[in-house]
């Protein structure tokens, strides 16, 4: 574990540690069975593939952490998002898709400094906000996001119809 971590834009030869972590994420999210959604067969294989086209797309920043070795420790995921509509006067702003620490790295900052260079990004590129959203069910990410400065402003809630 480091004291001093460098950020790096993700490239394709993360993709095996962007998957272990963004899958890992999957399950340390995982909300009332009843309400979760189904996923396909072959989701391994669609996860990669979207990481893929991520690591490629302008408009996605995955950032990873390391340090002078060059051991990852985790990562966030950015998305640039125009606006939805003509009806604000902000043309896009900034998602942050997901934060992943290895377990180990937790509680020592990381997570914080990962957004803060995510946020600084979005900054330099004129990004006006930034949003984030989390399971309900995931205590550990509200009370993180309340510390690093983001409030609640929506809930989603799930029903399904058949």
């Amino acid at each position: 574990m480091a004291d001093v971590y460098q950020f790096r834009l993700a490239n394709e030869g993360d993709l095996e540690q962007l998957y272990t972590w963004t899958r890992a994420l999957m399950d340390h999210e995982a909300i009332e069975k009843s309400l979760e959604l189904p996923l396909k067969p072959d989701v391994d294989e669609k996860l990669k593939e979207w990481i893929s086209a991520l690591i490629a797309n302008d408009s996605a920043l995955f950032i990873i952490a390391e340090d002078e070795s060059g051991q990852a420790y985790g990562c966030v995921l950015g998305l640039i998002q125009l606006a939805p509509n003509d009806f604000i006067d902000m043309t896009m702003h900034g998602i942050i898709q997901m934060v992943w620490v290895e377990p180990e790295t937790r509680r020592t900052g990381l997570a914080a400094q990962l957004v803060e260079h995510m946020e600084s990004t979005f900054k330099n590129l004129q990004i006006p906000y930034c949003e984030i959203s989390y399971s309900i069910t995931n205590d550990e990410a509200r009370g993180f996001w309340q510390s690093v400065g983001y409030a609640p402003i929506s809930q989603t809630c799930r029903k399904f119809l058949n």
